[in-house]
């Protein structure tokens, strides 16, 4: 049993990438070690995100795990905010150039020299291991092919994804973390929307609470009127006008951890084709979230979903998914969809929805995140998912 103490931002981001190390070696127990190039699983291991792959999806990165330690081989420029959650600078492999001034023998002055290469970074990072260890390739993407490894070397994917597919408390506290900024956010948008008000304008207050509370934005689908269709499209400078449907899908992380949110409002006062629509939505989703629990198959969710939608008004709706898992990707097993026969498990953290779109009429929705409990489910989105009317006198 692994007991998770770290909770929020204040804790130790390397304490919980500790038990996390420990949850993928009990799913791995053929491997002694795991080498990964995969961003994502770089931050798992190790509790490190780096913005310079934020940046560049060239940057190349990589963590040799042990279910003792993990070291990171990365850019120069990338060591000073990485030592600032490792603590160890002898857990930092650096490649390339770049210059920081230091003061005395700390920090990245105790660092083991840069060399020229990634590729020599890594393999000194690997001639670290004690002899013997059996050693595990993480073939996620395509990154793990600039590995210098073996490709006999055993596939250490499926126990990664497999220990990510329930969270830990630490976990789950920063994915509440972030879904409170991203319902902060759509209070912000529908306070401010009215006739007049562009989209970018109702984009700026959300990524604006998002940024104050500590998370970082990422898709801020803001679109309006027949932009409301497009499903993931960027802001634009459209006034909205009376009689629109507002529809909000946003995503942040708060300390690598994923939020998804999606509410619909409308300027001043829906139309019956508006409100009959969404209510058709609404009853699909709370037939779909009635239906949580431990034991539901991840596609049985989707036929109740879909089924409820259309009992409830619209009889051709169709949906290729009905929500999904979200964590450290925002997108993860497994998918509320047809042929997905996995059973929920108390610890996973899923996003619920149903969908509309319509091209050149516009799209609405809300989307829901839940924990799965042993008795059920908790909610972790707490606004309410009705149809908002905003701008009115």
């Amino acid at each position: 049993m692994i007991t998770d103490h770290s909770r929020g931002r204040d804790a130790d981001a390397s304490q919980l990438a500790g038990l996390l190390r420990q949850k993928v070696f009990d799913e791995a127990r053929d491997l002694d070690a795991i080498v990964t190039a995969d961003p994502d699983h770089v931050g798992y291991l190790t509790g490190y995100r780096s913005m310079a792959h934020d940046m560049s999806r060239h940057y190349a990165v990589a963590a040799v795990a042990t279910r003792d330690g993990a070291t990171l081989v990365l850019g120069a420029a990338d060591a000073p905010p990485a030592l600032e959650v490792l603590g160890d600078p002898a857990c930092l492999f650096r490649y390339g150039t770049f210059f920081v001034e230091t003061r005395g023998r700390s920090g990245i002055a105790l660092c083991r020299d840069s060399v020229p290469s990634f590729g020599e970074a890594l393999a000194a990072a690997l001639h670290g291991l004690a002899p013997g260890l059996r050693l595990g390739v993480d073939r996620t993407g395509h990154a793990w092919r600039t590995l210098p490894v073996d490709e006999s070397c055993p596939d250490a994917r499926p126990a990664l994804i497999a220990a990510r597919r329930t969270k830990l408390p630490g976990e789950i506290a920063r994915i509440r973390k972030a879904a409170m900024l991203l319902e902060e956010g759509v209070e912000a948008a529908f306070a401010l929307a009215k006739a007049g008000v562009s989209e970018c304008e109702i984009a700026a207050v959300v990524t604006q609470a998002i940024v104050a509370g500590g998370g970082v934005p990422r898709a801020i689908a803001v679109t309006s009127g027949p932009r409301s269709g497009l499903v993931d499209a960027f802001p634009s400078s459209r006034l909205l006008e009376r009689g629109d449907l507002l529809r909000l899908d946003l995503d942040c992380t708060y300390d690598g951890y994923w939020a998804d949110v999606a509410r619909t409002g409308v300027i001043e006062n829906a139309s019956p084709l508006q409100r009959q629509r969404f209510d058709a939505t609404a009853a699909g989703l709370e037939a779909e979230r009635a239906a949580l629990g431990p034991g539901t198959r991840a596609c049985d969710l989707f036929a109740i979903a879909v089924g409820a939608t259309r009992r409830a008004g619209l009889p051709a709706y169709r949906r290729q998914h009905c929500g999904h898992a979200i964590g450290i990707e925002a997108n993860e097993q497994p998918r509320l969809a047809p042929g997905d026969e996995t059973a929920l498990e108390a610890g996973m953290v899923l996003c619920i929805e149903t969908p509309f779109y319509e091209q050149d009429w516009g799209g609405l929705m809300s989307e829901d995140m839940v924990e799965i409990t042993a008795s059920g489910f908790a909610p972790i989105t707490t606004l309410p998912a009705d149809l908002r009317t905003c701008g009115g006198c």
